[in-house]
């Protein structure tokens, strides 16, 4: 079925069946097929292959983003394996967005709870939805660490699990006067003093400073 609800069909060329069910198609076919002299008693039936009625779009870190026709009661969990699963830059909340009642209504879903047990987060996706996989958060660690860079940022990880992650303090590094690079709310890059049990943000950036001594 086209995208404007039409089939071709032999001797009739286009066929509008919008709305109707298997036996209302096969009906209207039989019925024009005799109106138009084809045949005198046509005998037609029409068998549904494959539901394709529910078009999502779904964007950002998937294997194959844009719009994905879904069989009948489809799951966000059936869309993400649709688009070829998520890409390793992937976050762990997903955003579902529908229309109702001419408003937009955002639900979330949580990977990370789906993949620990927790089916309740994979939700009906519906005709029209929207899914958005944002991309990873991440915070950096720079200066006297054994492996600097950008990393995954894990929910409620504190400081000290960041430098664990980053590798540990060198020899050279020190703990103390630990400060962090962040954004505040007018997006200006402030610094802020921090301790080790303090929860990193996204996109922080930690300096480990050499040691004096």
């Amino acid at each position: 079925i086209s995208e404007k609800g039409k089939i071709t069909f032999p001797l009739l060329n286009e066929v509008s069946v919008v709305g109707l069910s298997p036996r209302g198609v096969e009906e209207l076919i039989e019925t024009s097929l005799k109106q138009q002299g084809f045949l005198k008693e046509p005998q037609v039936s029409v068998n549904v292959q494959e539901f394709r009625s529910q078009e999502v779009a779904i964007l950002g870190e998937v294997r194959s983003p844009g719009k994905h026709f879904m069989q009948r009661s489809s799951t966000i969990i059936d869309l993400i394996a649709e688009a070829g699963g998520v890409t390793s830059e992937a976050g762990d909340i997903i955003h579902v967005l529908s229309k109702q009642d001419g408003r937009t209504v955002k639900r979330e879903v949580d990977l990370d709870a789906f993949f620990d047990g927790d089916i309740s987060q994979d939700i009906n996706i519906n005709s029209g939805d929207t899914v958005v996989v944002p991309r990873m958060k991440v915070f950096y660690v720079y200066g006297e660490v054994g492996s600097p860079g950008s990393f995954r940022l894990e929910r409620d990880m504190t400081v000290m699990q960041a430098l664990s992650v980053a590798g540990g303090i060198t020899d050279r590094g020190t703990q103390r006067g630990i400060k962090v690079k962040r954004r505040d709310s007018n997006n200006k890059l402030v610094e802020v003093p921090v301790v080790l049990t303090d929860l990193i943000e996204p996109d922080d950036v930690l300096y480990i400073k050499e040691s004096l001594f």
